[in-house]
This record gives structure tokens, sequence and C-alpha cells, in this order.
């Protein structure tokens, strides 16, 4: 089952990486891995601009580290 889910994951990213976060929640990814939605957002938000297929526009380590998601990580 998991490659299955990994081979539409592919897909549909391959065609429009923006719409992975839709996917995230689609999958109900929160309730498998035991996270808040809000979890899952913020991490499908951080892998989707990632993800973009211009690297110009692809954030850089010190702008990821930026993200809210990371405000507790020491």
């Amino acid at each position: 089952m998991s490659a299955l889910l990994l081979g539409l994951l592919r897909s549909a990213v391959a065609h429009d990486p923006s719409s992975l976060g839709l996917w995230i929640k689609e999958c109900n990814v929160s309730l498998e891995l035991g996270m808040s939605d809000e979890t899952v957002d913020s991490i499908g938000g951080i892998i989707t601009r990632c993800l973009r297929l211009d690297p110009a526009k692809r954030p850089t380590a010190q702008e990821l580290l930026k993200d809210p998601f990371f405000d507790d990580v020491d």
C-alpha cells in the first residue's frame, strides 16, 4: 500500500509541486503519523517550497530555518 501511495505522490508532485500540501491532507497523514493538522500543514508547506521547479525560487537552508516550524528547535 505504501508503494502505491508513494507512486501517487510522485505523480502528483511531478505535475504540480504545489499540490503536495493538499495531497498530504487528503491522505490523512496527520492521523497516520500522530501529528496535528497544523504540523502537517507546516511540513507540507516546507516540502512544497523545496520542490519548486525553478531553483531560484527554492528557499535556502537559512530561509527554511526561519520558518516558524523550527522555532522550538535549539
